[in-house]
Formats: structure tokens, C-alpha cells, sequence
């Protein structure tokens, strides 16, 4: 079975499509699981879209996938629960934190007695996944921010619990001076993949080889809230002993290909690169996201 990992896609429908496309073409003749690694939503204008998508094909496919937690999953299933308990608010995190086009997506499509559904989904979602492959001698695990507080491989903390090891798990940045245990987001343990802070990089990741974690927030935030410089996706595929991560653009293209292997980055030979660029659903003509008058983001005509 081929693993891949996305994480921090916010709503962006092009990289979303592009990449289900892509995954399901392989699918055809080899089996695929997919781990979303938190932050599918908000901001982008199809996070509602994206959210109902994924949580469908939970159930019937084609392929499998594994959706762990981010911290705006979590402000999402904050803001319901309250709705739930009749909380006044004058100021919703969650709302202000871009979710009101997955609110809003979600609720156009769903009844009123669907929504308790949809909470119970978002509660149950793990916090992080270790995995059997191995890096340089250690497991690799996948957290949406952080894996520093992995204890135990197997998970059994999901958003509903309230855990304390959660704003670890959700929110922690490298060096971020906020909290003084935010200092590092890897665990000496593993090999660690994570998303939450966005890059620029070209190749939408960063290695650090010493601190044996790698980031692979592309930066769709900032696309879908207008800087379009942000073109650069990343979808890691996983082995034993080595990392593949192919880079993806909002035109339904693949840019290039990394392998991560002995603390190395080793780019894609062009042979490498067609092979994977075979996978591209070419029928799939993503529209082109731009700023509408105020400021607005939306789909070109």
C-alpha cells in the first residue's frame, strides 16, 4: 500500500482536486491511503466543499484515508460545541480564525439534524500517527504542529478530550516565544513530519536533517487570502528508509521531486519526474483564484 501525506490545505479546491486526482489514478492499480494532516479547512473559499468531500470518502472511497486534527479543527468543533451548550459570545476564535466559509459551506449543503453528525466526526479525530517505515533508524510520526509529546505509537487523544498535551500537538511553532515550551516541535524518538507554519520554499517544505523533522506547510493560507507567489504544495509519499515529496502548482502540474534519504535531499532525475506527472488527471481545469473588488478573493469568470 503507497502512504501520502498532505497537510494545511485551507480550503485551496485547486491543490485539493489536483492531488485526489492524482491519488486516485495510482489507485487504479496500486492500493493508496491518504493521512490529512489537520488544517483541510477555512480561509479557502471550498473548505466547506473539501470538508464534506473528505468525510464522504471516509466511507466509500476509492481509496483510504486517515484524517488527524489540526487547530482549526479544533476551533471548529469549539465553536459547535458552544453553539451546543447556548453559550453568548461577543467573539468567536474560529470565526475570526477564517471559518466562516467552512461554516457557511458546510451548513448550505446539510440539514440541521445532519450537523450533530459532523460534530461527532470532528471530535474523533486522532492527534498524530506513527507510523512502522522508518528514517535513519527511527519510526516516522506525523502531528499537525508538533510531535514533541508523543508518549505512547499508538494514539488514543482525540479533539474531544481536551488533553493536555493538545496546544503542544495543535499549535506549537519552532521558537516560538509565546509559550517557553514551544522551543522545538520534533520528538528525539522519530523521524517527524509536520505542518501549522507556512514556507515560501519553492519545493513547499523544510528539511532539518539535524533536528530530524521535516515541515511541509506549503503556505496555502496565504494563497487562498490572496499572495498567489504561494505555488508550491507539497504531497509526501512515505517508504522504509526514505521520503518522496513531489511539489505541486494551482495549474494541475507537479514541479518538481525530492527524495529525503541518509539526511539528504536528492532531486527527481526529468525520467523520475515524467513518470509521476503520467498520474496527472489532464481533464481537471483548475480556476484561476483572484482579488475581487474589497479585497475579496474569489474565482476568476
Amino acid at each position: 500500500m503507497r502512504k501520502f501525506v498532505i497537510s494545511d490545505l485551507h480550503g485551496d479546491g485547486n491543490a485539493y482536486k489536483s492531488i485526489m486526482l492524482y491519488l486516485e489514478k495510482i489507485n487504479q492499480t496500486e492500493p493508496v491511503i491518504l493521512y490529512v494532516n489537520g488544517d483541510l479547512i477555512d480561509w479557502g473559499i471550498e473548505s466547506g466543499e473539501m470538508f464534506l468531500d473528505v468525510k464522504n470518502r471516509l466511507i466509500n472511497g476509492p481509496f483510504k484515508i486517515i484524517y488527524l486534527g489540526g487547530n482549526h479543527e479544533l476551533m471548529m468543533l469549539t465553536h459547535y460545541l458552544e453553539q451546543q451548550r447556548e453559550c453568548l459570545i461577543s467573539y468567536d476564535f474560529w470565526l475570526e480564525s477564517g471559518g466562516y466559509d467552512t461554516k457557511f459551506g458546510i451548513e448550505d449543503v446539510l440539514e440541521e439534524n445532519q450537523m450533530p453528525e459532523v460534530i461527532n466526526f470532528v471530535s474523533n479525530l486522532k492527534m498524530y500517527h506513527v507510523f512502522n517505515e522508518k528514517i535513519n533508524g527511527k519510526n516516522i510520526a506525523l502531528a499537525h504542529a508538533s510531535t514533541t509529546s508523543i508518549k505512547e505509537d499508538e494514539c488514543s487523544i482525540i479533539l474531544k478530550d481536551n488533553h493536555p498535551d493538545t496546544e503542544q500537538f495543535l499549535w506549537a511553532r519552532e521558537n516560538a516565544l509565546y509559550a517557553p515550551f514551544h522551543y522545538r516541535i520534533g520528538n528525539d524518538r522519530f523521524f517527524s513530519i509536520v505542518g501549522h507554519t507556512p514556507n515560501n520554499n519553492i519545493f513547499g517544505f523544510e528539511y532539518h536533517p539535524n533536528d530530524n523533522f521535516l515541515s511541509v506547510d506549503g503556505g496555502c493560507i496565504a494563497y487562498v487570502k490572496g499572495n498567489f507567489e504561494y505555488n508550491h504544495i507539497p504531497l509526501v509519499e512515505i517508504y522504509d528508509g526514505y521520503l518522496k515529496v513531489l511539489t505541486f502548482n494551482h495549474n494541475n502540474e507537479i514541479t518538481h521531486g525530492n527524495y529525503f534519504v541518509d539526511n539528504r535531499v536528492v532531486p527527481f532525475t526529468e525520467e523520475e519526474l515524467d513518470k509521476e506527472r503520467s498520474y496527472i488527471d489532464p481533464s481537471f481545469k483548475p480556476k484561476k483564484l483572484v482579488k475581487l473588488p474589497d479585497d475579496i478573493i474569489g474565482y476568476e469568470d
